[in-house]
């Protein structure tokens, strides 16, 4: 239900921008890394490593459609050593943005070389949820199976995607993205650490053997987890061909006194 209501959201996004002012699409991809924000971290601390791919797609010279998805892994070493609930997770995400664009940027390409643009977004996503225990001091086991609060974690959640950044064009066809954003997702399971009591006659044997001599403690159940995601992005920016007759050089004939455009 969740992938449908995302992927009608796109259907019409683009129908309905099918006739707008300045087309352009762009590609981008790069690196990056995660950290994660919820109950087993007070303060992030440890990065994780992320991969980004979006697609742009310009509205106007204010507003852009941003597609995405990325790779991300995030890593809390619970701050609680009583608790000691550490995990670690390699997770999916894709996400939909609204863009808007500070500086106006010129029509010409001659008239805007090495521009800068900051930028703000914000949208709607999916993530999946994977976490995994630490067990020992190497070893990790799947908390979706375990179940360690004795209640099913769910594979997806949403999650609201907002951020800033900043474009600066290289040239026509290429620029460079700098991009940093905060995840809220609807879910308190991105660490597997969520209610407040855990009723351990509901605990599986897998669960109380993740435990061990460990009393079972769990989080707030009251604030939602957070993740962030900064990376390093190249654009490549498709160039038209019915628009590249605007850069054309134009060729002064003084005999005559007009300009011609250079074929």
């Amino acid at each position: 239900m969740k992938r449908q209501f995302l992927l009608t959201i796109l259907l019409l996004t683009l129908v309905s921008t099918s006739s707008c002012y300045a087309q352009q699409w762009g590609f981008s991809t790069g690196l990056g890394y995660s950290l994660f924000l919820g109950d087993v971290v007070e303060l992030p601390k440890t990065p994780g490593f992320a991969i980004n791919s979006e697609i742009w797609y310009e509205l106007n010279q204010k507003f852009t459609i941003k597609m995405g998805g990325s790779i991300y892994s995030l890593v809390g070493d619970d701050f609680n050593k009583t608790r000691n609930r550490s995990f670690r997770s390699r997770n999916m995400e894709s996400y939909i943005s609204l863009m808007y664009t500070y500086k106006k940027p010129h029509r010409h390409w001659y008239h805007r070389k090495k521009v800068w643009r900051p930028f703000w977004y914000l949208g709607l996503g999916l993530t999946s949820v994977d976490p995994e225990g630490k067990v020992g001091t190497k070893q990790y086991t799947n908390l979706r199976k375990v179940q360690p609060e004795g209640v099913a974690i769910p594979r997806v959640s949403l999650m609201i995607p907002a951020g800033f950044g900043i474009k600066i064009d290289i040239n026509r066809n290429y620029a460079i993205i700098l991009d940093g954003g905060l995840r809220y997702a609807f879910s308190d399971n991105l660490d597997a650490v969520s209610r407040k009591v855990i009723n351990t006659d509901n605990l599986s044997n897998a669960a109380l053997s993740y435990y061990g001599s460990r009393i079972p403690a769990g989080g707030n159940p009251a604030v939602k987890d957070m993740y962030w995601i900064s990376s390093f992005k190249i654009q490549y920016i498709p160039t038209d061909k019915r628009r590249r007759s605007k850069y054309r050089k134009r060729v002064t004939y003084p005999k005559y006194g007009y300009k011609r455009r250079r074929k």
